[in-house]
This record gives C-alpha cells, sequence and structure tokens, in this order.
C-alpha cells in the first residue's frame, strides 16, 4: 500500500513540476531605452540630382508627443530657418536659407516623415511587438515588422540598419559610429537613402532626459 501512496506522490510532483509557471522576463534593449527627450546637435548634407546642400542643426526630440523642433544654422553661427517634423510632414518657419531640399527629401515621395523620426532618433516603438518576426542571419538578427526590417549587430544587439519598403520603393538607414551614451548605444552618423536621394546626419553631441 506504501508503494502506492509513494508512486501517486511521484507523479502528483511530476506534474506540478511540469505546469509550474515561470516569472515573464521583460527583454534589455540598451540602445532604446525610455527617455522623454532626446537632444542632438551636429551637421546634416543633402545630396539630390538637381544639388547638395550642407549645415549644421540641433533639434529636441519629445518621445511623447513623436515630434522633432529645431534649428538649421548655417556658416559664423547664423540661424537660418527654425523646423519640427511630426508624423504628418516637415514644417519650415523663418526661413531665410535654402532649406528647399531639406523639405523636399523629408516628403511622402522620397522619406516619409515618420519613418524619418523613427530611423534618425534610433528610436523603434515596434520592438517588443509580439508580432515582430525574427530570423537569424549571418550578421545577426533580422527583424521584421510591417514594413519595416531591421538588422541587429550579432554581438551588442544594437541597429546597424534599417530598410523601410513601401510600394516598390526602398528607403534605407545605415548607423555607424555607435558609442554608449548614458548607458544606451547611439550612433553619430545616420545615412538614409531613397533612390538618388541621400540625407546624412553627423552627430556631435546627444543627450538623454
Amino acid at each position: 500500500m506504501s508503494r502506492i501512496f509513494l508512486l501517486i506522490y511521484i507523479l502528483f510532483f511530476l506534474g506540478c513540476k511540469k505546469t509550474t509557471l515561470k516569472p515573464v522576463v521583460e527583454s534589455y534593449i540598451p540602445w532604446n531605452e525610455k527617455f522623454s527627450r532626446k537632444i542632438a546637435e551636429g551637421d546634416l548634407i543633402v545630396i539630390s540630382p538637381e544639388k547638395s546642400v550642407s549645415a549644421s542643426f540641433n533639434y529636441v526630440y519629445d518621445n511623447v508627443k513623436r515630434e522633432l523642433t529645431g534649428s538649421i544654422v548655417a556658416i559664423f553661427g547664423i540661424k537660418v530657418a527654425n523646423f519640427r517634423i511630426t508624423d504628418k510632414g516637415i514644417y519650415v518657419s523663418n526661413n531665410k536659407g535654402d532649406t528647399l531640399s531639406l523639405q523636399k527629401i523629408i516628403s511622402s515621395n522620397i522619406i516619409p516623415a515618420d519613418v524619418f523620426i523613427n530611423c534618425v532618433t534610433y528610436h523603434f516603438p515596434f520592438i517588443n511587438d509580439q508580432r515582430v518576426t525574427r530570423m537569424e542571419v549571418l550578421e545577426g538578427e533580422l527583424l521584421s515588422f510591417n514594413n519595416y526590417n531591421l538588422l541587429l549587430n550579432k554581438n551588442s544587439g544594437y541597429p546597424l540598419k534599417t530598410i523601410y519598403i513601401i510600394q516598390k520603393k526602398k528607403i534605407e538607414a545605415q548607423y555607424n559610429d555607435i558609442r554608449s551614451i548614458q548607458g544606451t548605444y547611439q550612433p553619430f552618423n545616420v545615412v538614409m537613402s531613397s533612390g538618388n536621394y541621400k540625407l546624412e546626419i553627423r552627430f556631435k553631441n546627444i543627450r538623454l532626459e
């Protein structure tokens, strides 16, 4: 009789062990920490079939409003324009310089404003979405979500490249010179391209709040 009880106890114990719930561990993404604002400054180069334009900039990215506000600065530190970029487009005011090339490239026809914001701020809200498809590739890990394809570094896990495809048009963002800033990874060189258009951003300073 005792052996029967012992067998029942063992079976019960094994059954409980199989159904034990494990704690859910939230994935840690060192390059995408939660922050309210990102403050940055640097230089930008716009290359188009018509001409090339370069200037300095400074901006504040509001993570709650999902918008960039800042200014374009010409030689000798003279402010030539203020800008605001939201998911809907780019708005330029006090324009005293040549910002048409920048306004043209950040458009639905070339680089949509919402794609520009995600790629330039190195912030991808969809990263923890359960619908994200993950695939191991030679260079690292490839994440796919809607129209986005995000290539993560094999060792560190931070993004190396973003490819956004819409209506058979490919928009690519390449990240270089990635540094550790306040415990997060941030690229200090972002090169975006779409067809014959190219936008390069070289950051001099990045600060998170």
